[in-house]
């Protein structure tokens, strides 16, 4: 009976004009009709995946900018355990808006893990940072539940600073 009723959902799929999706490792194939079309997949880059990070970070509230709104919100593993306005309270300028370094692994999987420098006057170690993963394209952001040491990063970033942003002056030497 199942195996007859499951047989006849693939036979409507496959014979129905709706587009439908087939995914495999490579690519993602959309086909519709006659016509198929290959959606490679984005793999983002160091400096992509930074971008995202920092972005989370900021509309998540872990800065000293205001957070987003409220169903916005990324929620970390513990947040459950207390009110929304205490976590984003304890979240509030917790963290430096500038990545400090990148783990190239999520968890032992491809993916990014973007760390983030505490900001002064917590009571935590400041030797440890926070870290946002995600996969390699992007996906699943959110906070790990956990501080990473600094110095396990695989690249330290060169912080910014103002003069690497303004413009050099050229002057001739006479």
């Amino acid at each position: 009976m199942i195996s007859s009723m499951f047989l006849s959902v693939i036979l409507l799929v496959k014979t129905s004009y709706l587009p439908y999706l087939v995914f495999n490792q490579q690519s993602c194939l959309l086909e519709s009709g006659k016509q198929a079309q290959t959606v490679e997949k984005h793999q983002l880059s160091e400096t992509e995946a930074i971008a995202l990070a920092e972005d989370f970070i900021v509309k998540n509230g872990y800065t000293n900018a205001p957070a987003v709104e409220k169903d916005k919100i990324t929620l970390e593993l513990y947040d459950k355990l207390i009110s929304f306005e205490m976590s984003m309270k304890l979240r509030h300028n917790s963290l430096q808006p500038k990545a400090y370094g990148v783990i190239r692994n999520r968890r032992g999987s491809p993916g990014w893990t973007i760390i983030f420098v505490r900001t002064p006057g917590g009571n935590f170690d400041p030797k440890n940072g926070r870290g946002v993963s995600m996969d390699t394209e992007g996906n699943r952001l959110f906070m790990e539940p956990k501080d990473f040491p600094l110095n396990t990063v695989d690249k330290k970033l060169e912080l910014e600073s103002k003069e690497s942003k303004e413009p050099k002056e050229n002057k001739d030497v006479k």
